[in-house]
């Protein structure tokens, strides 16, 4: 009698217990959850390769039209899904064509790596990119200068993206933002066999980078390449470090850290690949820069850019040699793009380039 009294004195606490460690696992893991989220545009395991620890993966929004998407996941922690909490963003952007390489919102993230081949794109640890092949953008409203972009952005919590602490492999990032792409386009009615090809082919690891000292006469890894005496000043930015990423990508970049006080520092781009030489292209036909140039070579076009954020040193060493004067700013920077695209077409065997 006493041993069935203790068993129903315990049976309610061994029940109790088990609804409790059911909610833990409820809502600290994705036990039950769904298998795909934005009308099936992402599995549970892609987002999950970004929005990495514990939680719960929950759609927090999800708009698609013919000519934009936008698609919002979080993964939530805490026991009523108050807690911390990550998000992925995937959703269309109209930038211009060189905006990857040279705006501060992917420059202050980690360095990028690039897609080798098929749909140009790249990835840092909290941001990827994917631009839509040039045949698919009259399939979209026109906005002056500006090209369709894909992107798929890591976000804690609500803070704005520039102030995210939070990071995930970049291969993942850029698995979300092809995702994205592939959607975009099969829903804009883009389909021509070209494009077909692209979208479908074979997800391949993006470019390897590599940091080192740079070397005269091989900037960059670039062999025969050097930065122009007119574009270093002594004793304030010489050759230091770099970190470059592979030629065989899509795009290529290579960040210079110079040896000078504050740190001076520039980034070169690089790209032979066809929707990206386009996108630079439209933009162009908005509006004249000194920092990209085109380049006709007989292979085929090539785009060469070089950028300097406003607020780093070497922007003040430009103006403490040329002042004001536009004209010899833009022919340091011709004479850094013209070596950069002759030592760019040499190492992919291409010639006769009209500088």
């Amino acid at each position: 009698m006493k041993r069935r009294a203790v068993i129903f004195t315990l049976l309610p606490l061994g029940v109790c217990l088990a609804v409790v460690a059911g909610l833990l696992t409820w809502w600290n893991t994705d036990l039950w959850g769904r298998d795909h989220f934005c009308g099936s545009l992402l599995d549970s395991s892609e987002v999950g390769a970004v929005l990495e620890g514990t939680g719960r993966l929950k759609e927090e929004g999800f708009q698609e039209r013919d000519d934009a998407l936008r698609c919002e996941v979080a993964r939530y922690s805490g026991p009523l899904g108050d807690g911390d909490r990550s998000r992925a963003v995937v959703s269309t952007e109209f930038m211009e064509g060189d905006k990857p390489f040279r705006s501060a919102v992917w420059q202050r993230r980690k360095s990028m790596s690039f897609t080798r081949d098929a749909l140009a794109g790249g990835a840092t640890t909290q941001r990827a990119w994917v631009l839509l092949p040039s045949a698919c953008w009259k399939h979209f409203p026109t906005r002056s200068g500006t090209v369709p972009f894909v992107t798929a952005e890591l976000r804690d919590g609500d803070a704005p993206p520039r102030a995210s602490g939070v990071s995930a492999p970049r291969r993942s990032l850029a698995q979300l933002a092809r995702r994205g792409a592939q959607r975009v386009m099969k829903t804009a009615g883009c389909s021509s066999a070209a494009v077909r090809e692209k979208a479908s082919a074979q997800e391949r690891p993006l470019t390897p980078a590599k940091t080192e000292r740079s070397t005269a006469g091989d900037v960059c890894r670039m062999p025969g390449f050097d930065i122009p005496d007119s574009a270093l000043y002594p004793g304030k930015a010489e050759l230091g470090s770099e970190r470059s990423t592979s030629p065989r990508g899509t795009a290529w970049t290579c960040d210079l850290h110079l040896e000078g006080k504050g740190k001076p520092a520039l980034t070169l781009s690089a790209s032979t690949h066809r929707d990206v030489v386009d996108a630079v292209k439209e933009q162009s036909n908005r509006r004249s820069s000194d920092e990209e140039k085109v380049v006709s070579c007989s292979q085929g076009e090539l785009y060469v850019g070089m950028w300097v954020s406003s607020s780093n040193p070497y922007s003040g060493l430009l103006v403490e040699r040329h002042g004001r004067d536009g004209k010899s700013v833009a022919k340091t920077f011709d004479e850094v793009l013209s070596s950069l695209a002759t030592s760019y077409a040499e190492a992919r065997g291409w010639s006769a380039c009209s500088l």
